[in-house]
């Protein structure tokens, strides 16, 4: 039976054909109380059925092998919130450690001595150029510099 059409039995249900088989008082009385007993019974054992079933589904939900892979899963299909910091400007310093961070392709993570190389502006890597009061608006005014530059050379 489905839910939607399911219907309880009651003593009343029973106690209808009862008159028909000539039963006297007690035996009817034996018969109610046996039904009474026996729907008791069952419903104790639906219920126990139930809690165990409860049972096992918390114990497969609270496994700690199937957190961790719900977990793996959840970060592969992007279903996890806590992926990582999002910083879509940069940060100028990771502070504490085990940091995650979410990093697209081109970007790069310096060490921290790198870090403190590059922040010295000492970075091997390039060639900076620092001109306090210069404004580069265009290509242009790059490849002018650097004629300039070149010049004093």
């Amino acid at each position: 039976m489905t839910k939607s059409n399911e219907k309880k039995l009651t003593w009343e249900d029973f106690e209808t054909y009862l008159p028909q088989y000539n039963f006297d008082a007690k035996q009817i009385e034996f018969f109610k109380d046996t039904f009474e007993t026996v729907k008791t019974k069952c419903s104790e054992f639906v219920e126990s059925i139930k809690d165990m079933w409860q049972g096992i589904k918390d114990s497969i939900a609270n496994n700690p092998i199937v957190a961790t892979v719900t977990k793996v899963v959840n970060n592969v299909t992007g279903k996890d919130s806590s992926k990582g910091k999002k910083s879509a400007w940069g940060t100028k310093r990771v502070v504490g450690n085990d940091v995650p961070y979410r990093l697209h392709d081109g970007e790069r993570v310096l060490t921290r001595a790198e870090a403190d190389r590059y922040d010295k502006g000492q970075n091997t890597n390039s060639i900076n150029v620092v001109v306090k009061g210069l404004t580069i608006r265009e290509e242009s005014d790059i490849n002018k510099i650097a004629s300039q530059l070149l010049k004093k050379i």
